[in-house]
């Protein structure tokens, strides 16, 4: 049997692997990899959460791993 809740319940904010969120303008973080397809995965989860925050962040790859810049 399936009931219904009929309070408003919160859903739980999800947290948050990278930094995007707390960023400045001007601020990066670096993630040590030299997989290339966490950099494809990190540069995909830049452009979208630059998106939903008003954000806009720019990757490259760097020895050793990957760079995040937050520029706008």
């Amino acid at each position: 049997m399936v009931t219904v809740d009929q309070t408003k319940i919160e859903i739980p904010a999800k947290n948050e692997v990278y930094p995007f969120s707390s960023m400045n303008v001007g601020q990066s973080f670096f993630v040590q990899t030299n997989d290339a397809k966490k950099f494809a995965s990190l540069r995909n989860s830049a452009t979208t959460r630059g998106k939903k925050l008003g954000m806009k962040f720019i990757t490259r790859q760097m020895d050793g791993g990957i760079r995040v810049w937050r520029v706008a």
